[in-house]
This record gives structure tokens, C-alpha cells and sequence, in this order.
């Protein structure tokens, strides 16, 4: 019974975890996804942050570290460097941090 609940609150945890980093990288990375901006040379920019729901999803994959690198993080940390902070604090917050106690 005391597992059930401390997994009830890693996934309520997780999720305003993803909430919040979804809703900085929107407005961070996929406000700058049109035509002229810093990240608009980005593939498929529009698609991984065009939305809230899109970026949630987005850095869903980082949590996994499906492809994460390639897709995701390595064509926004190639145009600006300084994005490589956010998702190591997203990756050290998640996937070492809040997902290790689960384990």
C-alpha cells in the first residue's frame, strides 16, 4: 500500500515536472520556431515545441533518452549553447533524480 502511494506521487511529481519544463521550452524554443527567428532552420521544430502539449511530449522522449541527443536536444544546443543547462537540469531532475526513487 505504501508503494502504491509513493508511485502515485512520483507520477504527480513527474507530471508537473513535465508541465513546467514543457511550458519553458514552448515558450523558450518553440515561440522561435517561425520563419526568421533563431531556431526556425530547426527540422521539425513546430512539431517537438509548436504547443505546451507537443514540448510535454517532447521532453516525455528526453525522460526515456529515446533519441533524445539527436532529435531533440543536439539542433536546439548547435544554435544556442546555452540550452545544454536546461535539459541537463531536466535530465539530472528526472531521469537520475525523481525516476530513482521509483527504484
Amino acid at each position: 500500500v505504501n508503494s502504491v502511494r509513493t508511485l502515485g506521487w512520483v507520477m504527480i511529481l513527474l507530471l508537473v515536472i513535465l508541465y513546467s519544463f514543457g511550458m519553458f521550452a514552448h515558450i523558450l524554443i518553440g515561440k522561435q520556431c517561425a520563419v526568421g527567428e533563431q531556431f526556425s532552420d530547426v527540422p521539425d521544430c513546430e512539431q517537438l515545441f509548436g504547443s505546451i502539449p507537443k514540448s510535454m511530449y517532447s521532453m516525455y522522449q528526453v525522460i526515456t533518452l529515446e533519441s533524445w541527443s539527436q532529435v531533440i536536444a543536439r539542433p536546439i544546443i548547435m544554435r544556442a549553447p546555452v540550452y545544454a543547462i536546461f535539459f541537463l537540469i531536466f535530465m539530472f531532475l528526472t531521469t537520475f533524480g525523481l525516476l530513482n526513487v521509483v527504484v
